[in-house]
């Protein structure tokens, strides 16, 4: 399980166990996927998964998601694992992620889907 950096830094759980977990080096270098990310997938990925004629105002609304999902685009075999619904219905920066995948060719699931399929279990 690796994210691109800028998704990493938006991470900020409260204080307690999992943040003091989070920040420890060894942690986040496992967790930080150690690649740059080509502006030109991250456009690909605004234009034909959002629109292509965002204002910098939607742009802002979208947020980091553009990232991770260039991510995923840029090797193989990477899935997009997150909490949002799809709502085929929304448009321009409302778009949610699992429809912005679908659209660019990228798989998506949802927490639950990923503890089946690393078998996690709670003896």
């Amino acid at each position: 399980i690796k994210m691109p950096r800028v998704i990493f830094d938006e991470v900020t759980p409260p204080p307690g166990p999992f943040a003091a977990w989070l920040t420890q080096k060894d942690v986040r270098e496992a967790l930080i996927l150690n690649e740059n990310i080509q502006v030109g997938v991250i456009r690909h990925v605004i234009d034909v998964g959002y629109a292509p004629d965002l204002t910098d105002v939607e742009i802002d609304e979208i947020g980091k998601d553009p990232f991770l999902v260039a991510s995923a685009l840029s090797g193989t075999n990477r899935v997009v694992v997150t909490v949002e619904a799809s709502k085929p219905s929304k448009r321009r920066q409302n778009r949610k992620l699992p429809d912005v995948c679908q659209t660019v060719g990228i798989k998506s699931i949802n927490p639950f889907e990923l503890y089946r399929l690393l078998k996690f279990s709670i003896p």
